[in-house]
């Protein structure tokens, strides 16, 4: 009688991974959705207005802080999101993921050693117009287009 009722109380806590799971998927959440509002913000606002590196810097910064003081705020005070977070945090856990995976490739693709020799020869074509002309001329389906003022690859 008393192994069955040890047994029973055993059975009734949650296993400590199952807890650790539960306060993983909360925080990936909430910094999920504080990723994805600065992604929005560098992708939208600051891509469009051309905005230097410095003031973006400094404004991802306080939209860190405020995007994650509203969210910890809305945690708290609506339950509802909450029990749909918990249900449904597998999926979003997954598209968090996959989200951050197409960035890290996105910016791995960047910083290749193609894209560097692209940038190179994009800004050498630039200097000779006959480079330019005949780049612009060889396909017009494709778009190519070499500005004039291009900096020199870094």
């Amino acid at each position: 009688m008393a192994g069955q009722l040890k047994h029973s109380a055993q059975s009734t806590k949650a296993a400590p991974s199952s807890d650790f799971f539960e306060v993983t998927s909360g925080w990936a959440v909430i910094w999920g959705v504080v990723a994805a509002c600065v992604w929005l913000f560098n992708h939208f606002v600051a891509d469009q207005f051309g905005l230097d590196r410095n003031p973006t810097i400094i404004a991802d910064g306080l939209l860190v802080i405020a995007t994650f003081l509203a969210v910890a705020r809305l945690w708290e005070r609506l339950p509802r999101v909450q029990e749909i977070v918990r249900n449904y945090r597998h999926l979003i856990i997954l598209a968090v993921v996959a989200f951050l995976s197409y960035q890290w490739g996105q910016y791995d693709y960047s910083q290749s050693y193609q894209t560097l020799l692209g940038r190179a020869a994009i800004w050498s074509c630039s200097k000779f117009p006959e480079c330019r002309s005949t780049a612009q001329h060889y396909d017009m389906s494709r778009n190519i287009e070499i500005p004039s003022g291009v900096q020199a690859p870094h």
